[in-house]
């Protein structure tokens, strides 16, 4: 087990933008959304509804949130932080949501985008298929390390 001493924290302000989501295999019949949470539920929020064309949804949106990454000293290893991304299909006439894929993306592969990174492409996995492709372009900003700001 290591210690606080063993580790730096880094603070990183992520922009994710989200580009669309293809291949949607389901049979959807009303609008779809991301819905999108890292760690507590106050660090969460949903796109805006779209409709499915040629099976894929356009979000073309961008949300924010930082958090606090912890790094291994000797190793430079970053300790594990995940993104969970769902996406719903409105069923309206039920007035409930329908989860068609989950994504879980670990942020530490992407802090040191500071530039808009290309779109990358993260395809979800079902128990018995393949499931849609989700595409995402990343930015990060580093805000503070070990506590000092920079």
């Amino acid at each position: 087990m290591f210690s606080s001493h063993s580790k730096d924290f880094i603070r990183v302000l992520f922009k994710v933008e989200v580009v669309k989501v293809e291949n949607i295999n389901d049979n959807v019949d009303g609008p779809v959304y991301l819905k999108w949470r890292r760690g507590s539920k106050k660090i969460s929020g949903l796109t805006r509804r779209v409709f499915v064309e040629y099976d894929t949804a356009i979000f073309e949106e961008l949300f924010t949130f930082s958090c606090s990454i912890k790094q291994n000293r000797s190793s430079k290893k970053l300790d594990e932080k995940i993104l969970t991304l769902s996406l719903k299909e409105d069923v309206i006439a039920k007035k409930t949501e329908k989860t068609l894929d989950d994504w879980k993306i670990d942020l530490g592969q992407y802090i040191n985008c500071t530039q808009a990174s290309d779109a990358i492409s993260f395809t979800a996995t079902r128990k018995k298929a393949v499931g849609s492709t989700l595409i995402l372009k990343f930015q990060s900003t580093w805000l503070k390390f070990n506590h000092s700001i920079i």
